[in-house]
């Protein structure tokens, strides 16, 4: 009896998903003369973002009703920058900075905060990545594994077919799991205040894909 043909194929599988959150960071920073003034102004700054911020983060709401899931700061930090990049003394030196992460459920709310961010004279946003409920993600991570097996199997099939010979997986391998997380990135260069008229940006993210690669090996025996 002949011995069995090793069949050694790779499966892959891709499930797209619409984001369900978004994490932005931002921080307020300012620099002057005296340090003690730059840390005041920062810390005053950050407390007026703070309080403007409470009608999309109310602590006493339902988490679905919140257009914000959470809402963080960091301490302030302060640091002296004498020199610029040629060398030459700068007149404001001292700088101070605060950042705040807020993570998104509701994207509308999100795309009016951007634009009032946008023209607050002392904020840089840093990014904002968009991602998918653990909940979610689990599902969708199962189904692509089952996708990523079927398609090794439909490879091994085919290639049994032409052998003429029947086809038994006798070893699986999860080589490769991953989501691919869409991030953009952007830095406030308007001049202006804290604006609840202000349009809101259209910040419709692609897609997020879930992928999983598996290496499936199996053995042809003879019909």
């Amino acid at each position: 009896m002949a011995n069995p043909l090793v069949i050694n194929v790779t499966g892959t599988s891709s499930v797209s998903y619409a984001p369900e959150r978004c994490t932005l960071k931002f921080c307020i920073k300012t620099n002057g003369s005296q340090q003690e003034k730059v840390a005041e102004n920062v810390t005053k700054a950050a407390n007026v973002l703070q309080d403007w911020f409470k009608q999309f983060h109310t602590p006493g709401a339902s988490d679905l009703e919140k257009p914000v899931k959470r809402f963080s700061t960091s301490n302030i930090t302060a640091w002296k920058k004498s020199r610029d990049d040629r060398d030459q003394p700068v007149e404001n030196p001292h700088y101070a900075k605060i950042n705040f992460t807020a993570i998104f459920q509701d994207f509308v709310a999100m795309g009016k905060v951007v634009s009032a961010l946008l023209a607050y004279p002392e904020v840089e946003i840093d990014s904002m990545n968009w991602s998918l409920t653990d909940e979610t993600s689990k599902r969708l991570a199962s189904d692509a594994r089952k996708g990523a097996l079927r398609h090794a199997i439909q490879q091994a099939e085919d290639l049994s077919e032409v052998l003429g010979r029947d086809v038994v997986a006798v070893e699986v391998s999860d080589t490769d799991y991953h989501s691919a997380p869409v991030a953009m990135r952007y830095m406030s260069t308007a001049r202006g205040g804290f604006n609840d008229d202000s349009p809101p940006l259209d910040l419709t993210p692609q897609e997020i894909d879930v992928k999983s690669s598996l290496q499936v090996r199996f053995e042809a025996k003879s019909l």
